[in-house]
């Protein structure tokens, strides 16, 4: 006799899990109902439409499973799944998730769910509802689990004041770590990639570079989460004409998205102090800086998010703004032909100390 369980699946630990997500879930919105086909979005009385996005890990579950960091597993995707909508207009009200894997271990792979409420908790939006599959004889090690989310956000009226315009100042929220982009890349660098002993040695070797810290304590650290503190600065009086999400393809692969053909981004790489894990990347592996492929095309290198600031409607004081992690980076300027959209001038400032 053949059972679903002799074919690796076991039901009853699936609904030990199951049981978990309930209870974290519930412990972190008491008002939730978890365990329906679908889960409730809320929807404000003001909107007409709500704006939807998806989005998953990447090879980052490669390097998290085989390290057991699962609560980066779960809070790094998450942010960079939710500020995709974001920064197009409609803070995140709802995520849900799909967690799949070879092997399911409930009191391990609960940390994922655990990193996902953090993320939402962060974002100020809910975890309404997910799916755990498993999928036995599809990934080549029994460790590896992936995630992939859904995100759905309600528009904020008035959340950018107008389209980017000649003079507008350029802004970025500073990153100390990559988040979910480029870790193939990173991988195949500092061989730490198959889950040896030696490479999991690599991973969390302590290195001077990193001011004493090792790979993993900067590739796991939880990615910062800028959605309320840029609410707070419009509370405070500045416009916004622009939000980007630097993901993969870095900043000349993102920041044209909200550019109009008539302008470009002019982006001082000496206007903030790059993190230390980016020029370890970049020595370590020989990347040339610039190129499809580079360091400017494969991660922000510091501003994980750009905002650019509507000149003109309300001049920031001096020092006018509330967070510390956003800085001046540029300026938009008018466009000449074909050229490209994005222009880096100087060189990175590379600072140990961030």
């Amino acid at each position: 006799m053949t059972t679903y369980q002799a074919a690796g699946v076991d039901t009853d630990l699936e609904a030990v899990f199951a049981q978990m997500c309930k209870d974290r879930i519930a412990k972190a919105w008491p008002e939730a109902a978890i365990g329906d086909y679908a889960g409730n979005i809320p929807v404000p009385d003001e909107c007409r439409n709500m704006k939807g996005s998806v989005d998953g890990s990447g090879t980052f579950f490669h390097l998290a499973s085989r390290a057991g960091a699962w609560h980066a597993l779960g809070q790094k995707p998450t942010v960079a799944s939710a500020m995709d909508v974001f920064v197009a207009g409609a803070p995140p009200v709802t995520i849900e998730d799909i967690l799949d894997m070879e092997v399911l271990r409930p009191d391990e792979h609960i940390g994922v769910i655990d990193g996902v409420i953090t993320a939402c908790k962060a974002l100020g939006c809910h975890l309404i509802g997910g799916e755990t599959a498993v999928l036995p004889g599809t990934y080549v090690d029994d460790r590896f689990v992936n995630i992939n989310l859904a995100v759905i956000g309600a528009p904020v009226p008035k959340f950018l004041a107008r389209p980017p315009q000649v003079g507008d100042a350029i802004y970025g929220w500073i990153s100390t770590n990559p988040g979910v982009n480029g870790l193939s890349l990173i991988r195949k660098i500092f061989k730490i990639d198959g889950g040896s002993q030696r490479a999991m040695q690599r991973l969390n070797r302590k290195r001077k570079e990193l001011g004493g810290k090792s790979l993993a304590d900067i590739l796991f650290e939880d990615t910062p989460v800028f959605a309320q503190d840029i609410l707070a600065e419009m509370e405070h009086g500045h416009y916004f004409a622009a939000h980007c999400n630097v993901t993969g393809h870095g900043i000349p692969g993102n920041l044209p998205r909200v550019l109009s053909d008539g302008v470009k981004a002019v982006i001082d790489q000496h206007s903030w102090p790059r993190p230390p894990i980016f020029k370890l990347i970049q020595d370590a592996g020989d990347v040339p800086i610039e190129g499809k492929g580079g360091m400017q095309w494969t991660f922000h290198n510091g501003p994980q998010i750009i905002s650019i600031l509507a000149r003109g409607l309300a001049e920031p004081y001096e020092n006018g703004f509330h967070s510390r992690h956003i800085t001046c980076i540029g300026t938009i300027e008018k466009r000449h032909g074909d050229e490209p959209q994005v222009k880096f001038i100087n060189d990175y400032r590379d600072s140990p100390d961030i």
